[in-house]
């Protein structure tokens, strides 16, 4: 019996402490917030505020851990004592030094956690991952340190040649995930994969920490029949912007047009640098980015090897896809905060909780109907007419989704030919999309105008001369 009381002392005792993990967890975060306050590059009188603040939480976290952590001795106390009560026995007189005594705590610590390590997440991330992501993410001051100890270690030990770059970009839904999965397969590219996350800012530190060599491939949260795993690469760059312009065009409702000054563009080129320098081989820098256009007309002053290559889709199906999206991640936000967290961390605001329209130069707000079609309709056309000043540029490649999708091998063909890609031949099977009834728009106008913008970019600029259909 004595047995069974010590395994249920540490079990109640234990539990306690997962019951209330949250309170652990809040504490590592407000440890780490406060070195990302001593690491802010601000005023001296700024930064006494966030240290004060910062420390502020840790001690009042502290605190209630400290509590927390003595109530889950005293369960365990009191079940002991309650044993010897009804034995008439002393606690001194009970066994605390047998193997027996030592392994049944040990069952009743380790039993607790079990249902916690098979519990499973439906974003896919273990709570311990969740935090890990929330410490590194979550604090800019802290990637920043992590980046320039990364180029004071790694840029250094060798004298790297410029190298060129592409930037597959577009809205979202338009095929730029598969088309840079497809790229990185068939060429000699290196690039970020999510074997990098959360260290984004740090990829050679983090390489000797965390290198996996083999990964199982899932469908992504999109549930649109992409599959993805640790090896594969996608919009992860977003992050270096938003550290490195300070999250300046970011605003409530909108991602704004914003321009590139020589020394951001010299850190973007030193961060490609780096990655090339945690990747096993490649010799061009490949990336997926929707928010690029953004930044296009300075960037591609400063950064003369950078290649864009743009997809377009047709408005209404890419309207619909993006509503469609929106709806789906605005559910899985509001059933998982992680999934937004996660979203807001990469600068993904195409659709979801916190969907944000790009906001070019003199472009006016579209509105707030996110469950209307005109809505998204609205998205495309603002984005296609911003860009289209663009497309005559040497820098930029326009690619047609329609096209992609009915014949991706003459697409390669063609991309390695324009941009003089490192591409090995290879069969495709035509990928057929699932066919859906497409909404009708309140504003038959709005269409017609995407229609017209449509027709004309394609026939002026798309790369693949068949895509006039």
């Amino acid at each position: 019996m004595y047995l069974i009381a010590v395994g249920l002392g540490a079990l109640v005792s234990f539990e306690t402490l997962i019951l209330f993990r949250n309170r652990f967890y809040t504490l590592i975060k407000a440890t780490v917030g406060l070195l990302n306050g001593m690491l802010a590059d601000v005023s001296d009188e700024e930064k006494q505020k966030l240290l004060v603040a910062g420390l502020g939480k840790v001690l009042s976290n502290l605190f209630l851990v400290l509590l927390l952590v003595g109530l889950s001795i005293s369960c365990f106390l009191i079940i002991l004592y309650g044993y010897a009560f009804t034995q008439n026995l002393s606690l001194t007189d009970l066994d605390f030094e047998s193997t027996a005594f030592y392994l049944s705590l040990a069952v009743g610590s380790i039993v607790p956690f079990v249902p916690l390590m098979m519990k499973k997440s439906e974003s896919g991330y273990s709570e311990s991952a969740r935090l890990l992501h929330q410490m590194i993410l979550d604090n800019q001051n802290l990637g920043k340190f992590l980046l320039q100890l990364e180029q004071k270690i790694f840029l250094k030990k060798e004298n790297y040649e410029d190298a060129s770059a592409i930037i597959v970009s577009g809205l979202a839904r338009a095929g730029t995930t598969a088309l840079t999965t497809q790229l990185h397969e068939l060429g000699d590219f290196y690039s970020l994969s999510y074997a990098n996350m959360p260290f984004l800012m740090a990829p050679n530190l983090w390489r000797k920490i965390y290198n996996p060599k083999h990964a199982q491939k899932t469908e992504r949260s999109h549930g649109d029949g992409v599959e993805f795993g640790l090896d594969s690469i996608e919009a992860l760059e977003e992050y270096f912007w938003k550290s490195q312009l300070s999250y300046s065009f970011i605003v409530s409702d909108s991602l704004k047009q914003h321009q590139i000054n020589e020394d951001s563009a010299e850190a973007y080129e030193n961060y490609q640098k780096l990655i090339r320098n945690a990747s096993d081989s490649g010799s061009v820098y490949l990336a997926k980015n929707n928010n690029m256009m953004l930044r296009y007309e300075s960037i591609t002053d400063h950064c003369q090897n950078l290649k864009v290559i743009l997809l377009i889709r047709k408005p209404l199906d890419h309207a619909n896809s993006l509503l469609k999206q929106h709806q789906r991640f605005c559910k899985m936000q509001t059933e998982d905060s992680f999934v937004l967290e996660y979203m807001n961390w990469l600068g993904h605001h195409e659709f979801g909780l916190n969907q944000k329209e790009f906001r070019f130069d003199g472009q006016e707000p579209i509105g707030s109907e996110k469950e209307s079609i005109d809505y998204w309709i609205s998205i495309w056309t603002n984005y296609y007419t911003a860009v289209k000043k663009y497309l005559g540029d040497n820098q930029i490649t326009l690619i047609p989704y329609e096209d992609f999708l009915e014949d991706p091998k003459m697409v390669f063909q063609e991309l390695k030919g324009e941009l003089g890609l490192p591409l090995q031949e290879q069969e495709f099977d035509k990928f057929v999309p699932k066919k859906s009834e497409l909404p009708k728009p309140t504003s038959p106008q709005k269409l017609e105008e995407a229609d017209r913008l449509y027709n004309e970019i394609v026939s002026k600029h798309s790369t693949i001369k068949k895509g006039l259909s």
